[in-house]
């Protein structure tokens, strides 16, 4: 009786503790890790896209993690106020920043990878964040865009905690 009480403990706790803390973070790309996301021109917008950028530690490249019920969580942009959302339902689809409503493009669960890095996966779509696409924005700055999730270099992001 011991032993089933003592699994059913653990299972719970390893479904119900979230991967992160809450809390602000850097996020950077494995395959260069001086690559953030970053809202582009740091416009306050909606619809302003989510691009990989450099390292400048602007607000618009620092996200509020929060969770709503302990796994699925919004990334809210710092400078802006609003959360990261899937532009669209198909892969190759970029992410904007919109006004929070926790809508399901506005869902993510953070994965942790067996080689200790992450994945930022969406809730209405099912795919995950790559930020080694050869997408372009207006100005030509790279796009993060959603596909697949294969575990390549290009989804695996770390998340620096930055408070």
């Amino acid at each position: 009786m011991k032993t089933i009480v003592l699994i059913a403990m653990l299972f719970a706790a390893a479904f119900s503790a979230s991967i992160l803390p809450e809390g602000e973070y850097r996020i950077s790309c494995k395959v260069n890790p001086n690559n953030v996301l970053d809202i582009e021109k740091a416009v306050n917008n909606n619809g302003a896209n989510l691009i990989v950028y450099p390292w400048h530690s602007g607000n618009n490249q620092r996200f509020i993690l929060s969770y709503i019920d302990g796994e699925w969580a919004t990334l809210v942009a710092k400078h802006s106020n609003k959360a990261l959302t899937v532009a669209g339902s198909a892969a190759g689809a970029g992410y904007q920043q919109n006004t929070n409503y926790a809508g399901n493009q506005q869902l993510f669960r953070i994965i942790k990878t067996s080689d200790g890095f992450y994945m930022i996966k969406n809730y209405e779509t099912g795919y995950v964040l790559n930020c080694n696409s050869d997408a372009k924005s207006d100005i030509n700055n790279r796009l993060a865009v959603q596909e697949g999730r294969d575990c390549s270099d290009g989804q695996k992001l770390v998340f620096q905690k930055l408070n």
